[in-house]
């Protein structure tokens, strides 16, 4: 495994550096699905919610569970493609699991019987290829950092990221309050 990478990467989260400015990723908490250094990388963006529920999507889960879960908007890849997962937050360390993919039985399964799971829609989700996220990390656009359910579980999506960064560096972060465009302060 890469050194850079954190030793529990799957489920690991990347942090957007705040000097990352891709629209796609600025700001942002990835929560990783798969990590391979043969194979890349596969998450999706958990700090973006597009306030919308799947019912509100489509009418095909109209009086389903379905209908009531909310969507995320996962990633720049396929940004267009509905993907079920499910997060169980579990109620001690290293009990966090998450399940990427879910068909559509799998999640009525889950929104029917498993009231300690949540379930998520997301639009698209986000890649790299084969050291494309290493690379990333090198140049520091990305901070990895391991999953610890008891933190993740109680922080609403929009203050994720900052959350997130002051974790990591508890001095002062007066910047992270800053408004992107100060002209419009």
């Amino acid at each position: 495994m890469d050194p850079s990478m954190p030793s529990q990467v799957s489920p690991g989260i990347l942090i957007a550096h705040p000097s990352l400015k891709d629209p796609n990723f600025e700001k942002s908490v990835v929560l990783l699905s798969a990590y391979s250094p043969s194979d890349g990388a596969v998450g999706v963006v958990m700090n973006r919610p597009s306030n919308r529920t799947i019912g509100q999507w489509t009418d095909d889960f109209a009086y389903t569970p379905l209908e009531r879960v909310p969507v995320f908007h996962g990633g720049p890849v396929q940004h267009d493609q509905l993907i079920l997962a499910a997060l169980d937050w579990g109620s001690g360390p290293g009990t966090f699991r998450f399940r990427f993919g879910l068909s559509i039985e799998e999640a009525m399964v889950i929104l029917d019987r498993d009231d300690q799971t949540e379930v998520r829609g997301f639009m698209g989700y986000s890649g790299w290829s084969s050291g494309q996220l290493e690379a990333e990390i090198r140049q520091r656009a990305w901070v990895p950092l391991s999953v610890d359910p008891s933190f993740m579980a109680q922080l609403a999506t929009e203050t994720l990221w900052k959350s997130c960064i002051r974790i990591m560096n508890p001095g002062p972060v007066g910047l992270l309050d800053f408004p992107d465009d100060p002209s419009l302060n």
